[in-house]
């Protein structure tokens, strides 16, 4: 059975079985669906029904001075005009100006708004920084789930969630919390380079991640990137936010934890130097020395006590307690990644980092805590020429030792 759409392919669309993401609602496919095979459209059934009689071009009030065009498949996601939602799947757009509405707020022409509330939205324009992490303008929006994997912010690695105010670049995928906005350091002295402080940058070239290995531009060419210009050592954006934390006797450094990297093109790099094996997923790295530990081969102990907790806690590779994004160690109260193995008490919900257990006693501290000192923090200017080395001024201290040994 074949229907006819009007979209800007002007095709019949095939009903058959089929499976991925429907382009109207960006919900999954597994059953029988529509599709143009020219085009890679996927419709469910009833999306496709919905948009039988949608006209291909419409004019809005909201942005009257020119046509709205239907576009049945892009391959972006997209910020609503209207509602200020992230969207996903067919819209209306102006080509000309990059007006975007989704298909509900589209057919809102016929709201009870009054007039004056309608004036105050037409033509608005879209609020947006160039803020200093990232070298596109950012939007200012509000995020409500739209597939299966949401996006994390890009500073806190939280996830967003429904109804979350943010700022994004829907191109790089790149996303920050509207009050992360002000916790991303231009400079700061950081352990895996103890000699000079990181300075926030972007520089173009093909180096790799002094820190995980990783091409520094393998996923994102215009990323942001943490590097000391003076040695020509860049680290990614996201592997600053790393700390060394444990202190183990096989190594004299602390060690940091990293839960998956990408080493196929370079596994010299990365064997385990207890079992010689490869290490690509839950081990802790030296990066100073490029010494890498599995952790099964640290031999941490699968169970034990702490002064501050009567029951035993057992070794987990990982707890995610609750939906809240808001995870704390039970010792130090301090923030942890959920994806981080951590030492548990089922009974009690007690979760503690592997540190805090072996180290009793020892201070703990992460990338937002006390003893980060912000001298001078200018938000609005221009870091994308790093041939100046930055003032003592403006360099936030991070003590070399997170973890005292």
């Amino acid at each position: 059975m074949d229907i006819k759409l009007a979209c800007t392919h002007q095709n019949s669309l095939t009903y058959w079985y089929g499976e991925g993401r429907c382009d109207v609602c960006g919900e999954e496919i597994s059953h029988l669906s529509y599709n143009c095979r020219r085009c890679n459209v996927w419709l469910h059934e009833s999306c496709a029904n919905k948009l039988q009689h949608l006209p291909l071009e419409i004019i809005h009030p909201l942005h009257s001075h020119h046509q709205l065009k239907l576009q049945l498949h892009r391959p972006l996601d997209f910020f609503c005009d209207k509602c200020s939602y992230i969207s996903t799947g067919s819209r209306y757009n102006c080509s000309s100006c990059e007006f975007i509405l989704d298909l509900k707020c589209a057919s809102s022409v016929n709201d009870p708004l009054p007039e004056e509330e309608w004036r105050s939205f037409k033509d608005r324009e879209k609020k947006t920084i160039l803020h200093y992490s990232h070298s596109h303008l950012l939007i200012l929006f509000k995020y409500r789930k739209i597939k299966e994997d949401d996006y994390n912010c890009s500073w806190c690695d939280k996830r967003l969630l429904d109804s979350d105010v943010c700022y994004g670049c829907i191109e790089c995928e790149f996303f920050l919390h509207e009050v992360c906005t002000d916790k991303i350091p231009r400079t700061f002295r950081h352990p895996f380079h103890p000699s000079h402080p990181f300075r926030l940058h972007y520089r173009e070239g093909t180096d790799d991640c002094h820190a995980c290995g990783e091409s520094l531009f393998l996923r994102v060419l215009d990323s942001p990137l943490y590097g000391c210009q003076m040695c020509k050592i860049n680290v990614h954006f996201r592997c600053a936010k790393l700390l060394p934390t444990l202190k183990h006797k096989c190594h004299d450094h602390l060690l940091t934890y990293f839960g998956k990297i990408y080493t196929d093109f370079q596994r010299e790099h990365f064997e385990c130097k207890i079992c010689k094996m490869l290490c690509d997923a839950n081990f802790y790295r030296c990066v100073q020395c490029g010494f890498n530990f599995h952790l099964q081969c640290l031999q941490i102990p699968s169970s034990a006590t702490h002064k501050y907790h009567r029951h035993q806690l057992i070794l987990m590779d990982s707890v995610k307690e609750d939906d809240s994004e808001e995870y704390y160690c039970d010792v130090c109260e301090e923030e942890r990644n959920p994806n981080h193995p951590v030492y548990c008490c089922k009974k009690c919900t007690y979760i503690v980092h592997i540190e805090c257990v072996l180290h009793e006693g020892l201070a703990r501290q992460s990338m937002d805590s006390k003893v980060l000192i912000v001298k001078e923090m200018e938000h609005n200017d221009d870091i994308h020429d790093t041939s100046q080395q930055p003032s003592e001024e403006k360099v936030i201290s991070l003590e070399k030792g997170v973890v005292s040994s």
